[in-house]
């Protein structure tokens, strides 16, 4: 029990220190100091896997902001929050794709991301989705329904209403 404990606490401790390390480089790229921003950022997307980190990583080489620009990398980024269910990660990919930036254009891949960021709620992912729906001939639009209950089951979120 005393090892449970302790375990509990040590959990919680390094959980509130990388959300104040989340916080101090939000609050740096908010500045403009892009440079510590990545430094705080990187370490969290990659060794703690935090989509919060990850998207912002994802807005740094999209915007080419302390890194070059790279949409490329920006998308890998993007994804990997998405699949964690970050639901403005799952927008961006949907723009992503929707664009073919850093990626081949795909409207199908473009409709499914923005149906399941549509589904967690995001407030601009409907309109998205819409507009992409009539860009695509039925067929397309059915492979792509298809595509998009696959990823809503795998990384969607429930929105509670």
């Amino acid at each position: 029990m005393k090892h449970r404990c302790l375990m509990s606490l040590l959990l919680f401790a390094l959980t509130f220190a990388a959300q104040a390390d989340l916080t101090e480089a939000v609050v740096a790229h908010a500045q403009g100091n892009f440079e510590r921003a990545l430094q705080v950022l990187l370490p969290l997307a990659e060794a703690s896997n935090d989509p919060y980190a990850q998207y912002y990583l994802g807005i740094m080489y999209a915007n080419g902001q302390g890194v070059e620009k790279d949409l490329s990398a920006a998308g890998r980024w993007f994804k990997s929050a998405a699949e964690q269910g970050l639901p403005q990660a799952q927008f961006r990919l949907g723009e992503i794709y929707a664009q073919g930036q850093g990626v081949t254009r795909d409207l199908g891949s473009a409709y499914a991301w923005f149906s399941v960021a549509s589904q967690s709620g995001h407030s601009q992912a409907a309109a998205a989705l819409t507009d992409t729906s009539g860009k695509l001939s039925p067929k397309s639009l059915e492979a792509a329904k298809r595509l998009a209950a696959d990823l809503s089951k795998r990384y969607g979120k429930k929105r509670e209403d």
